[in-house]
């Protein structure tokens, strides 16, 4: 059962959909960042402007971290806090 008041909740889950907003943009900036031409420039004769594309790994390392914060909010959301815990015994008799 959640223990969290209904303002707390609102503003989970208002993060929640900014984050999954974020997401879809990240998204469509890493499969644009897959196109080969990284850096182009344009000219039009009266001016010119130079593009230069974001490197796809960095873009993917955002990718995740946003996922990462939409199930650690999520998981807030749920009342659901720690997903996995790995425990080690002491060996007897010994320290």
């Amino acid at each position: 059962m959640v223990c969290l008041q209904s303002s707390r909740i609102t503003e989970i889950q208002s993060t929640i959909t900014n984050l999954q907003a974020a997401l879809v943009i990240a998204n469509a900036s890493y499969l644009e960042a897959l196109n080969p031409a990284q850096d182009y420039r344009v000219d039009t004769g009266e001016g010119s402007q130079r593009v230069k594309r974001r490197d796809p790994t960095g873009l993917l390392n955002s990718i995740t971290s946003i996922q990462r914060q939409i199930d650690y909010w999520t998981r807030k959301l749920n009342g659901t806090g720690i997903t996995r815990m790995n425990l080690r015994r002491k060996p007897a008799g010994g320290c």
